[in-house]
């Protein structure tokens, strides 16, 4: 997943320069998620990330296994990042950060609150560190196994044909 997040980040990283490291421990274990909601999570950080970080700066993505059956996707960048009030700005609907850096891109003020909404619906969280003129470290937890008191659908299975 992580992959074809960054195919598509990379292509905006490129023409401003900016390096995007990655470090994905060996072996994650599976996540028990939807797919095309965690690649929708991962987007909206990423995209962040680049927006918001200045020409050659740099990104790095970590992934990691944690404790009690998560995994941690780690987005980190050296970017223009958010005081603790901006961060709550950021998180609400349509809530943008004013800043002269800002202005100058597109955006809703969704991505933030979307991405944070799906990691909750998967049983997980999203945590932001960030100062400004520093950078901003958002953490995307995600459950390796269904949530408490729900349960998972269980694949179809393919029927033989009659004789």
């Amino acid at each position: 997943m992580l992959g074809a997040c960054l195919l598509i980040a990379e292509v905006k990283a490129k023409e401003k320069s900016i390096t995007i490291d990655t470090a994905v421990a060996p072996q994650l274990p599976l996540l028990h998620a939807d797919p095309l909601r965690v690649k929708q999570i991962i987007i909206n950080i990423l995209s962040n990330a680049v927006k918001f970080t200045p020409d050659r700066g740099r990104i790095r993505i970590d992934a990691m296994a944690q404790p009690h059956g998560f995994v941690t996707i780690s987005i980190s960048d050296n970017g223009i990042g958010m005081s603790d009030k901006d961060i709550q700005t950021a998180m609400s609907p349509f809530g943008q950060v004013d800043s002269g850096f800002n202005r100058r891109h597109e955006g809703t003020g969704l991505g933030l609150p979307i991405a944070y909404a799906l990691a909750r619906m998967h049983g997980g969280d999203m945590k932001i560190q960030s100062a400004p003129n520093v950078g901003t470290r958002v953490n995307i937890i995600l459950p390796v196994q269904p949530p408490a008191g729900t349960e998972s659908v269980p694949a179809p299975q393919k029927k033989s044909p009659a004789p």
